[in-house]
């Protein structure tokens, strides 16, 4: 047993290592030909360890930690030794570690780590060390601006987070800003809103209207009680979920390859994913437990909007249901449920723009399974921390 000003001490130490953490694992995946970054991603997953046994001996003092613990654990073993993949196991050593971190600062150290990531490939992109702006198709075809980013797309995906983060916390906070501090605030969002416009990244310029309808349906129409906004929202919050993955399982048809038909209008928008999904589909099917056959690769699919061979199916509903196997995929299905539940109950409203955002958004990307984009899955401090802080005091009255 540790007190409570021990507990909150070791929940801030392990908060900064984490985020620490997340920094360079996100970099990683952007710059993993440097030496220094690529010895980081050989030994991030003994760190991320050594931090899971100093929450599980220091932290462990609640019979709802060992509910959570058992369980997931042996989920997260079977898991790995079929597959011999630690994304499983890893979103749930990373996910209890932090398990009594309020998520209001789950959120924070989410901002200080995406935005800190963003001014990182902004000055790279200054002083020359990445050199990428614009990417183009094999065909020469323009595809969006990269601002330095690997592709046009993980710019879109950084700066659809950064803006989400800026809206919640932006409810959360809204007392502290002034008439000047809110309209530079608009004003630097804008700008953020116009770069991910010009990285034409689809899915991040969808998620980016989601969460701006949200928010301005919770900030607005004072006249609708926040109740009913709750209630609302839930329901959409679970539309998005189950919708998105009955849309993932409609899209699994032949008539993708059927010329003036809607799902081959929307692959050719989409850029082929719909279809190599399909493909994937046809080849390894859905599983119980996990497929280790599907691993994505460069190699052996040619996509002729794009003009180069990779499969790689952006869809991450259809990434779960082949790869991490439809087990998985209802762990996820009744967590979303009931932290949609939880949040109601609780009337925590800002909590919705990244469940419903991101939800959406795992159409298009593969991210709704990996706590390092899809920061809702590390809000298990909502059954045990079941508040956001007294900063949101004026959006729960």
């Amino acid at each position: 047993m540790i007190n409570r000003n021990k507990e909150k001490s070791l929940n801030f130490i392990l908060g900064i290592i984490f985020g620490v953490l997340l920094y360079f694992q996100i970099l990683v995946q952007n710059l993993a030909n440097l030496n220094l970054i690529g010895a980081f991603e050989n030994n991030q997953k003994y760190i991320y360890f050594v931090i899971f046994i100093i929450s599980l001996i220091f932290n462990m003092n609640h019979l709802k930690d060992l509910i959570f613990f058992v369980p997931f654990a042996i989920f997260g073993i079977i898991s790995y030794k079929i597959l011999r993949d630690t994304s499983v196991i890893g979103l749930f050593l990373v996910s209890f570690s932090l398990r009594r971190i309020e998520v209001y600062n789950i959120i924070k150290i989410f901002y200080y780590v995406y935005w800190s990531y963003f001014l990182t490939m902004m000055f790279l992109l200054l002083i020359r060390v990445t050199t990428n702006l614009y990417q183009t198709t094999a065909f020469g075809e323009g595809q969006g601006w990269t601002f330095g980013f690997p592709n046009h797309n993980a710019v879109g995906r950084v700066l659809m987070i950064g803006c989400i983060l800026n809206l919640v916390l932006k409810l959360i906070e809204n007392k502290r800003y002034s008439r000047l501090q809110n309209s530079l605030w608009w004003i630097i969002q804008i700008i953020f809103y116009f770069m991910i416009l010009l990285s034409a990244s689809s899915g991040a310029i969808f998620g980016m209207i989601i969460s701006l309808f949200c928010y301005f349906f919770i900030s607005q129409f004072k006249g609708i009680k926040k109740a009913r906004k709750v209630i609302f929202l839930g329901w959409v919050s679970v539309v998005s979920f189950i919708g998105s993955l009955i849309f993932t399982i409609l899209s699994l048809t032949e008539r993708v390859y059927i010329a003036d038909t809607f799902w081959y209008n929307l692959n050719r928008i989409m850029t082929g994913r719909i279809a190599l999904g399909e493909l994937n589909y046809k080849i390894f099917g859905m599983s119980i437990m996990g497929n280790p056959a599907y691993i994505p690769s460069t190699e052996g699919v040619p996509n002729y909007s794009l003009g180069f061979t990779y499969n790689f199916i952006d869809n991450s509903y259809l990434v779960v249901m082949i790869r991490y196997g439809i087990v998985f995929l209802i762990i996820l299905l009744i967590f979303y449920l009931l932290l949609i539940r939880k949040i109601v109950k609780k009337q925590l409203i800002v909590l919705f723009i990244p469940i419903i955002a991101l939800s959406i958004y795992g159409i298009a990307e593969n991210m709704i399974y990996a706590y390092a984009t899809n920061f809702v899955l590390l809000w298990l401090g909502i059954w045990l921390k079941p508040h956001i802080t007294e900063e949101n005091k004026e959006n729960e009255e």
